[in-house]
């Protein structure tokens, strides 16, 4: 028996058989079966333990079937290492053991309706909004027990159907998106199949307006229409008031449709009485009704014409804040498909946009979803930056990709000394907002671009020489494993406007409390030369330890001895071939283990393609033009790079048996680039 600590040492026990004890903090499946979890005991480590799916249980018992988070268990495996860093490989499943399985706790969902966010809950209930296309929500559905209801986000599990009255247990994260408690489910269980439809509450309007009181639950009123609001002649959404004086907004997402057939509300008119059901709930703008059949809009008592209390209908006028809902439904040329897009356009208290923007791509012969995009698209008001964030879901259940896309507009700028100096906004607390609305465990990919026209017209004043862009990013995104970054995208517009004006670019990366990460500079004199073919550049540079690369790792792991091996650095530039010039990196490595002001380092170019020389190593090490750099007394290091790759700090030189069996200088495996 080992510590996690230990296990999670691989100079000290890679490659040995091994036991650990802990709990389990976290467990991922793929198509329903464990493929790794993360153990920790009292040594506050924790250690992945990995699964290869063909590995199976030798007694045909698989603990892992019932494993979750917050389990202690017993796991035995292999010490070993992979891309993603130390690891316990399992060579047995029945040599996992769970211990104290606790039992499944089940919530009143009016419990947890008043819990805390980001707390797990079970509920077991019956569905009130299911997954049938045309009455369904995208990715929400909706269950309610005998104490209450609530939203559930499916957008993580299967895409099996799920019908009305049937009873399920949710598994999931108390969250609020859009003001709206939402459980985000994490496991589904359909416990009964069977139908047992929920009746709709009969509520007056003022309770329909109490979230509070009615929120999540499957209503019903009755009340008279005083407004509608129609975009292309299909209702968005209605007002309705009954005796208690109180008014409440019925909605209709564009891609509800009528179960019967038959949609009432093609002629509603305001002073016309009606009877709605739907789910309460809440978005933006407040407190509503959301309906999630147009056949359950009945229109009782058509309006009377010459009554002077009915206001005339403005199909056309705006809300304020909801400033524009359109739908658009477009068959594809072989008459096989639907695609439903529905765009819903606010404005925040800060006075930025928000477009929620939802795709869905439809079977018209079986009513299968093939895909859903999901797409929320925010405006900042002040720079101009716009964040995209973008979920597709496809037909298999892992088929899910969240990516984020900024083009970030100057927040700053100024010009002193000859030099412009700006700053760009990547509207950093959306970006936490759109990873904790998807739960905050999810991986998201970042990509960031430039206002390339205002930067190019910086360049062309002709008292600036200079032009010094800089990103800060807080930690409190740097920090989240799951939050990716790509790339940060300096447009080729730019860079050949620097170039035609023999101008300095410098973009600077800082965290929030202005300190510099890195910089990249291109030289003006030298862009100016320079005959490359212009193309965007990713001018984003990743710090990592060796281990992170298992790669570099083992080939460096001979080199450095034991106590020095905290302090190698692999600086990863994500720009793939040839820079348009030589570029002068500074990269800050003060806060890195060991490394001090004064210290020697040796940098050398990790290549895949080099030679495999005598001794059968598979990767090389190449020198550079900045064979060693000495770590100034601020604690930055300054290297020459003409080309993307991972390039290797080491402490003492590398062994010849780990270089390049054809050593090239950067210049020229920037010769060699071009001629490929």
């Amino acid at each position: 028996m080992v510590t996690t600590a230990d296990a999670a040492n691989y100079e000290k026990t890679g490659g040995k058989l091994i036991k650990v004890h802990g709990k389990v903090t976290k467990v991922e499946r793929v198509e329903g079966t464990v493929s790794h979890f993360m153990v920790e005991d009292e040594s506050g480590v924790p250690i992945r333990v990995f699964i290869n799916g063909y590995i199976l249980s030798s007694t045909g018992a698989d603990p892992t079937t019932k494993l979750n988070e917050g389990d202690t268990v017993t796991a035995i495996g292999l010490s070993s290492m992979d891309t993603e860093g130390v690891r316990i490989r399992v060579r047995d499943r029945a040599e996992i053991v769970l211990e104290d399985i606790p039992p499944v706790v089940i919530t009143h969902i009016a419990e947890v309706r008043k819990g805390k966010v980001d707390e797990l809950y079970t509920v077991e209930g019956y569905i009130t909004a299911g997954t049938k296309a045309g009455n369904a929500f995208a990715d929400i559905i909706y269950v309610q027990d005998a104490t209450g209801g609530i939203s559930v986000n499916i957008l993580l599990l299967d895409k099996l159907e799920i019908k009305l009255g049937q009873k399920v247990r949710i598994t999931g994260k108390l969250n609020i998106y859009e003001n709206d408690l939402v459980l985000t489910a994490s496991k589904k269980e359909i416990i009964d199949s069977g139908i047992n439809l929920k009746e709709a509450e009969l509520v007056t309007t003022a309770d329909a307006a109490n979230y509070v009181k009615t929120g999540g639950k499957l209503i019903k009123v009755q009340g008279k229409v005083t407004k509608v609001e129609k975009v292309k002649d299909v209702v968005s959404y209605f007002i309705v008031k009954d005796d208690s004086g109180v008014s409440v907004r019925v909605f209709i997402d564009g891609y509800i449709l009528s179960s019967t057939g038959k949609d009432q509300t093609t002629n509603l008119k305001v002073g016309d009485m009606v009877k709605v059901v739907g789910l309460a709930s809440m978005d933006r703008e407040g407190a509503r009704i959301r309906v999630r059949d147009r056949a359950e809009i009945t229109i009782t008592k058509p309006t009377d014409p010459t009554d002077p209390g009915v206001p005339p209908v403005n199909p056309s006028s705006g809300t304020g804040s909801e400033s524009n809902v359109s739908v658009k439904q477009n068959i594809s040329e072989d008459g096989t498909k639907l695609e439903i897009i529905t765009t819903k356009t606010s404005i925040d208290s800060k006075g930025n946009q928000i477009q929620d923007i939802t795709k869905v791509i439809m079977d018209r012969k079986t009513n299968k979803i093939l895909e859903t995009v999901k797409e929320t698209r925010i405006t900042d008001s002040k720079t101009s930056s716009v964040l995209r964030m973008v979920v597709t879901k496809g037909e298999k259940k892992d088929d899910i990709k969240r990516d984020i896309f900024i083009e970030a507009g100057i927040s700053a700028s100024s010009i002193k000394d000859n030099k412009a100096m700006v700053t760009l906004n990547i509207l950093p607390e959306y970006i936490i907002e759109q990873f904790k609305a998807l739960g905050g465990k999810v991986k998201v990919n970042v990509s960031v671009g430039m206002n390339t026209s205002k930067l190019t017209a910086l360049l062309k004043e002709k008292n600036v020489n200079e032009v010094i862009i800089t990103i800060p990013i807080p930690e409190e995104i740097t920090s989240q494993e799951k939050i990716i970054f790509n790339e940060i995208i300096l447009g080729k517009d730019v860079i050949n406007e620097a170039r035609k004006q023999n101008k300095t670019i410098r973009v600077v990366i800082t965290d929030d409390k202005k300190q510099e990460i890195y910089s990249i500079t291109f030289d003006g004199k030298a862009l100016g030369k320079s005959k490359e073919v212009l193309k965007d550049v990713n001018v984003l540079l990743q710090i990592l330890q060796p281990n992170k690369r298992n790669k570099i790792f083992n080939l460096i792991n001979s080199t450095i001895p034991d106590n020095a091996k905290h302090r190698g650095l692999v600086l990863e530039l994500k720009e793939k071939g040839v820079l348009p010039v030589t570029a002068k990196v500074r990269v800050y490595v003060g806060n890195q283990k060991g490394f001090e002001a004064g210290d020697k380092e040796y940098i050398y170019l990790f290549n895949e393609k080099s030679p495999v020389g005598k001794n059968s190593y598979d990767f090389r090490l190449e020198e550079t033009t900045t064979s060693s750099v000495v770590i100034g007394k601020g604690g930055f290091i300054e290297i020459n790079i003409s080309k993307g790759g991972s390039y290797v700090l080491m402490p003492k030189k590398a062994k010849q048996s780990i270089l390049a069996v054809n050593t090239n200088k950067a210049a020229d495996i920037k010769k060699d680039a071009k001629t490929k």
